[in-house]
């Protein structure tokens, strides 16, 4: 059970660090488009509102 925990594990954190990667290339290339995925992906979490302003909760 714990080596499977650790390779999700590992497998989760290599998937953020090739996101990071990918997003920073896009940054370069492409500032707008890179801001505008931002946007939706925090609207998406849940950080910010439909509208790209931060929820409540996050500020307080």
């Amino acid at each position: 059970m714990s080596f499977e925990i650790d390779i999700n594990y590992k497998s989760y954190i290599k998937g953020m660090d090739d996101y990071i990667k990918e997003f920073e290339k896009l940054k370069k290339e492409n500032p707008q488009e890179a801001k505008i995925r931002a946007k939706e992906s925090l609207i998406e979490s849940g950080v910010l509102d439909e509208e790209g302003n931060p929820k409540k909760q996050i500020c307080d």
